[in-house]
């Protein structure tokens, strides 16, 4: 059994930001599960374990995504599997429409274009507040962990957090 993990499903157009934001969040501590790096044997049985191993799926959306079979069967999936997706926009202007219309629906989504890629700050505060919404769930490890962020940083703090073995989960600055 694969550990749990936050999914990546893109086309591979988009593969530069997508690994740009790959390693930001694994840099944050989250296990990511990106084809890249995972993908062994049948490509479809090596993506539905992704998916069933998965407690989150960020969804790369352009008009690549939607026209790729396999990109599609991921994200139905999820779906159907119940496995909470979060949308990240990867092209300025697309405005998603079909079955992927269907899948965002009116969520909000994290766009990942234009100024957030080439200017610094703000690709990192757009991964701050996708963190945000992705929470613990994909974290490595268990027990106390240390994370330094932008906010423990402002405030010359370190923000401890630590999930017990029952699930109940502790913060402290």
């Amino acid at each position: 059994r694969s550990t749990k993990h936050v999914m990546v499903s893109y086309c591979w157009d988009q593969q530069a930001v997508v690994k740009r934001i790959h390693g930001a969040l694994v840099d944050r501590g989250y296990a990511m599960w990106i084809d890249v790096e995972q993908m062994t044997g049948s490509t479809v049985d090596a993506m539905a374990l992704a998916v069933e191993n998965a407690e989150a799926v960020l969804i790369g959306v352009s008009r690549q995504y939607k026209e790729s079979t396999n990109c599609r069967l991921e994200a139905q999936y999820a779906m159907q599997r119940e496995v909470p997706t979060i949308p990240l926009m990867l092209a300025d202007g697309y405005r998603a429409d079909g079955w992927l219309g269907m899948l965002i629906g009116t969520r909000m989504w994290y766009g990942f274009f234009g100024a957030v890629c080439s200017e610094e700050a703000q690709f990192e505060g757009k991964v701050s507040e996708l963190c945000r919404d992705l929470g613990s769930r994909g974290m490595q490890g268990q027990g106390l962990s240390v994370i330094m962020g932008p906010a423990a940083e402002d405030n010359g703090g370190i923000v401890q957090a630590g999930v017990g073995e029952d699930g109940s989960a502790a913060v402290s600055v």
